[in-house]
């Protein structure tokens, strides 16, 4: 008797599943958080179930959207509650500290 193993399950439609709810997710994820947030945990866990698939990268490209709408959703509410003067000020206090981290680097590197 040959040893009978059952066939490996593919999880591509789990892939795919979530590379279309990753994208469903960041079109009203910008603006509608409430609906992109359900949508794109969703589109991760899919996206998880889908990394053991022969579609990995659909599932890395699921999970990756669904992330970005995420991150739209919390800068929109971030935008809204403190209005754009006090956004653009964070954003710029936090360009210059990226500025001098790079002077830094470079500074350690000696170039």
């Amino acid at each position: 008797m040959e040893n009978m193993l059952p066939p490996k399950k593919d999880h591509a439609g789990f892939a795919i599943a979530s590379l279309v709810v990753g994208i469903l997710s960041l079109c009203p994820g910008v603006f509608l958080a409430c609906l992109g947030w359900p949508l794109a945990l969703v589109a991760i866990v899919l996206g998880i179930l889908g990394l053991k698939s022969s579609r990995r990268t659909l599932a890395i490209v699921g999970i990756v959207l669904a992330v970005l709408a995420i991150l739209a959703g919390c800068v929109y509410f971030i935008y809204a509650d403190l209005g754009g003067e006090e956004l653009r000020g964070l954003l710029k206090t936090f360009g210059g500290l990226m500025e001098t981290l790079r002077h830094l680097l470079q500074t350690i590197i000696g170039r």
